[in-house]
């Protein structure tokens, strides 16, 4: 493997890569204080040479376990938050200052800046603890559905029928 010249680590310090910015919001400041909180951080992104690809909507979540925080000189215990996430364009070399006005930010419990890829950084559905499948929500007819007499071989044959006849719809949606 051939090693870069220091010209060409210049060069790639200036190529725009594709990030990702996850963020957690302090829940305290409320429904109508999220916009301007998502606002401020996109003005982080955008005052760095940020260009904004894809946001996901932010909603508020129950955290997983309770998080402290500093915030105005005090410790904070959030168990909720506003969820959020942008993917942006930006040069490497304005990473470092993005991640130091985001770390000083007043109203994040936690952020989450990493390098993404072209590819991952379209809208797509990502699932939310409100998507639970259940039993109820999965139609199966009983015609399609396999039987329990059937061999292994037979329960293969119309697994795979049903995967074919399931694709089939798709690429005709």
């Amino acid at each position: 493997m051939a090693q870069k010249t220091l010209e060409q680590d210049v060069t790639d310090l200036r190529e725009p890569r594709v990030y990702e910015l996850s963020y957690l919001i302090i829940p305290t400041v409320g429904e109508e204080g999220v916009a301007e909180q998502v606002d401020s951080l996109r003005k982080i992104i955008t005052d760095n040479g940020g260009l904004p690809i894809v946001e996901g909507d932010v909603e508020l979540i129950e955290l997983a376990y309770e998080m402290r925080v500093v915030i105005e000189n005090a410790w904070k215990v959030y168990d909720r938050g506003y969820f959020g996430w942008f993917t942006f364009d930006v040069t490497p070399d304005k990473i470092e200052a993005m991640h130091a006005l985001l770390k000083d930010h007043d109203a994040l419990i936690r952020f989450l800046l990493i390098k993404s890829d072209r590819d991952a950084a379209v809208a797509r559905p990502r699932f939310t603890p409100s998507q639970k499948v259940t039993a109820e929500a999965v139609e199966v007819s009983s015609e399609d559905a396999p039987t329990t007499d059937a061999g292994d071989d037979e329960l293969d044959q119309q697994i795979d029928e049903l995967v074919a006849d399931q694709e089939t719809s798709e690429n005709n949606e």
